[in-house]
């Protein structure tokens, strides 16, 4: 597996991608539901997270929160948890 590891690398490429292409975000707290979009000349990017209980299909594990996320057309579906 990638271990903790991988995973922050894709965080912070992720993260510097989104803000120098960051188009327009939304966050509709009612519906405890944030929606992000991202754009540059090559790629298109949508994450939207929704507040609610969300478990790993794969390890089964609990979070807080479900995540899409859309690029270029293709939609990944997950989980998720704040990393503050």
């Amino acid at each position: 597996g990638r271990g903790n590891n991988g995973c922050r690398v894709g965080e912070s490429i992720l993260e510097t991608w989104m803000s120098q292409n960051l188009s327009r975000g939304s966050d509709t707290l009612e519906s405890g539901t944030s929606v992000y979009h991202a754009r540059n000349a090559s790629h298109e990017l949508t994450v939207t997270l929704r507040l609610g209980p969300c478990r790993d299909s794969m390890s089964g594990e609990r979070f807080e929160t479900s995540v899409e996320l859309q690029l270029d057309g293709k939609l990944l579906q997950g989980c998720g948890r704040a990393l503050h």
